[in-house]
């Protein structure tokens, strides 16, 4: 048995495996490549092949009918809304746990006084001072960008507390989500 590849509609690249069924769609928009939506089965010297594009299928429809409030325009050729995406999601991605979100926080907040006590201790350096100035700014650009990377990583987990999606906790959920926030973003 042998596979070939095509070119795959993108709504489809968003849904479940099980719904995939062989959809082959010459469309420009296009811009997967699934492995699995042409299937060639050579046996006895002749060749079989299933690259006749199918029906959209129900559970697909459904889904981007049920996100659209225009049932009647919905184009195959067109990705998904975001809705549909996000139905499609399992139920464990909108989970809330807390003690996750407090260890990326305290891993983020490490990462962040860490490299940032490194870049200092670089530039403080007698051998840093006694560089010519290119060769300084080559030195610290790497731990510049890592720094740089850290705080990003910071301000999203930050972000995300302003959002109230560090913890859900009833009774503490929202002091949490505040000490976090006022941290990450002081």
């Amino acid at each position: 048995a042998a596979a070939m590849l095509t070119w795959t509609n993108p709504c489809t690249a968003f849904a479940p495996s099980q719904w995939r069924q062989n959809f082959a769609s010459p469309s420009p928009l296009a811009s997967t490549i699934m492995a699995d939506d042409v299937i060639s089965v050579v046996s006895g010297g002749r060749s079989t092949s299933q690259t006749e594009p199918t029906a959209m299928d129900q559970g697909i429809t459904d889904l981007m009918n049920r996100n659209n409030k225009k049932t009647d325009d919905i184009n195959i050729n067109e990705p998904p809304k975001l809705g549909a995406i996000a139905k499609m999601l399992p139920k464990e991605t909108w989970d809330v746990d807390t003690p996750t979100s407090l260890f990326y926080f305290a891993v983020d907040l490490l990462a962040v006084v860490s490299s940032m006590g490194f870049l200092d201790a670089v530039v403080t350096s007698d051998i840093y001072h006694s560089l010519p100035v290119y060769e300084q700014a080559l030195a610290v650009v790497p731990l510049q960008i890592l720094t740089g990377f850290a705080m990003w990583c910071t301000w999203c987990i930050g972000h995300d507390a302003g959002h109230g999606t560090i913890s859900k906790d009833v009774k503490y959920g929202r002091a949490i989500n505040r000490i976090v926030g006022e941290i990450t973003h002081s």
